[in-house]
């Protein structure tokens, strides 16, 4: 290694800072490959940025908005006595209406203490003549315990131990202890262990009984307070107050079809709104990125300024964006061949209220909700199929606009050729929607910063050795001037 000389040398000459300003000329090249590396990562970023907003109007969108529970939804409402029972739908298969009268609610079996007196909650188990077993038993699940539990402590654990499976519920006025079982049924009940059952004088089983309900007309009797029919759940509350029971009546939810469409149309015009951006932003090529002495002669806020325009445009007109907004509009506007009678009936989005806004909007989609209500409560089935009709021809490498395929199938379809397009030319994830993902280095633009990594090191190991060099040359320079200076002194 050579030493590196500072300051005035015998020359009078400040070394480090010539070899500084000859090395400041060669360093250009190197500036020029750093700056080339940085438009790249920023180009990246831009497409990562992009990437992580389709991903999720892909992933968890669309695929949300394409279940039957959003599109299919059906809503139950009862007329009559509108407290003996609920009414909730399971599926989209819910169909019907029918009447039902509760006339018994099943009820679990239960073991009831004859009473062991007035006692206060906080009344030991010890006062009770309970000796330290350390455990009990109800139906068969052991309960820790120590004979200074209070009665509340004791009821506390047994309603917390979930494997016991029964409500403990103690009256002091009457000292009576109730364990009811949480199964109903006239097969439910309670078993505890003999010291327990000492303790509390548990003396007197009640048996639970059936829930039993009219369902029009059929008499049924079973051991559960839910039944279900036509994949419609009825959870019994009371028994029925009026002689006929309630009419429950299924139909389509339009309000929940409304929301899902609106929210649909809301997440794609602002996913379609930012690629637009990206497509349209200007670039401004004379702002390169900054290097460590640029940034130090400017404030914070001018270096701000500077990388915003210097960033901007970096995908500007991007092939990829450009053909995946249009096949997502294409997507939204083209006919689907819907169902009608026994055949079927060509629809697109404009007949059901939705509507492109103006050509510089770029697509942008706009909701007649009065119309789209309209077209739901005219036709459910064909709004449905619009959305979520499906095209089994279709394969993973074939077109997705068909007219067999509804919008929601086609965009999916799509974005995910987006999705590998961005993923093979910038690295980006196919399923992450995180900013701070690992981007894939095999991609192209992944290639281009390792080939340009290679390049840096090579040249920087160039100007080391330049640089050392220039600093051995002063040094000898150096060297002679002071022995040059020493002979004339001898001549003195």
């Amino acid at each position: 290694m050579v030493n590196r000389i500072s300051g005035a040398g015998t020359s009078g000459l400040d070394i480090e800072s010539v070899v500084t300003k000859l090395m400041k000329a060669e360093q250009a090249p190197l500036d020029k490959l750093n700056k080339s590396k940085q438009l790249i990562e920023w180009t990246r970023d831009s497409y990562k940025e992009v990437s992580t907003k389709l991903v999720d109007l892909r992933n968890n969108k669309i695929f949300n908005y394409n279940t039957m529970s959003a599109l299919s939804a059906k809503k139950t409402t009862i007329t009559g006595d509108t407290n003996a029972f609920t009414a909730t739908t399971l599926s989209s298969d819910a169909s019907g209406s029918f009447t039902v009268k509760v006339n018994q609610l099943a009820t679990g079996g239960s073991l009831v203490s004859s009473g062991i007196g007035s006692k206060s909650a906080s009344t030991t188990l010890a006062d009770l003549g309970v000796t330290d077993t350390s455990t009990i038993e109800i139906n068969g699940q052991p309960i820790s315990f120590s004979s200074t539990d209070t009665i509340s402590s004791f009821i506390s654990k047994v309603n917390k131990n979930s494997a016991a499976n029964v409500v403990a519920v103690f009256d002091s006025a009457s000292g009576k202890l109730s364990l009811t079982s949480k199964t109903t049924g006239l097969t439910s009940g309670v078993t505890v262990s003999s010291d327990l059952e000492t303790a509390f004088k548990l003396d007197t089983p009640k048996p639970g009984s059936n829930a039993k309900l009219t369902v029009n007309g059929l008499d049924i009797e079973q051991d559960s307070n839910t039944y279900t029919l036509n994949d419609v759940k009825l959870t019994l509350n009371a028994v029925s107050s009026t002689v006929d029971g309630s009419k429950v009546t299924v139909a389509t939810d339009t309000d929940s079809i409304v929301n899902t469409i609106k929210s649909f149309v809301n997440d794609y015009n602002t996913v379609l709104s930012l690629v637009n951006n990206k497509l349209g932003e200007a670039r401004y090529s004379s702002y390169e990125p900054l290097t460590t002495d640029e940034k130090s002669a400017m404030t914070d806020s001018q270096i701000t300024a500077w990388e915003v325009k210097a960033k901007s445009g970096l995908i500007r007109r991007d092939s990829t964006l450009t053909t995946l907004v249009s096949n997502l509009r294409l997507s939204a506007i083209s006919s689907v061949n819907v169902p009608s009678g026994s055949t079927t009936t060509s629809m697109n989005i404009t007949q059901i209220g939705i509507t492109t806004g103006t050509w510089s909007e770029g697509g942008k989609l706009y909701v007649d909700e009065t119309k789209l209500r309209k077209a739901i409560e005219a036709n459910p089935d064909q709004v449905i199929s619009l959305f979520s009709g499906k095209d089994s021809s279709v394969t993973s490498t074939s077109n997705p606009i068909t007219a067999n395929n509804g919008v929601f199938n086609r965009m999916y379809a799509v974005l995910k050729t987006g999705l590998d397009g961005l993923a093979e030319k910038a690295g980006t994830s196919k399923y992450s929607v995180e900013l701070d993902q690992t981007l894939d280095n095999n991609s192209s633009l992944g290639s281009q910063v390792r080939e340009i990594d290679t390049r840096i090191s090579n040249l920087q190991s160039r100007l080391n050795r330049l640089e050392s060099a220039y600093y051995a040359k002063f040094t000898a320079m150096e060297s002679a001037i002071s022995k040059l200076n020493s002979q004339a002194s001898n001549f003195g």
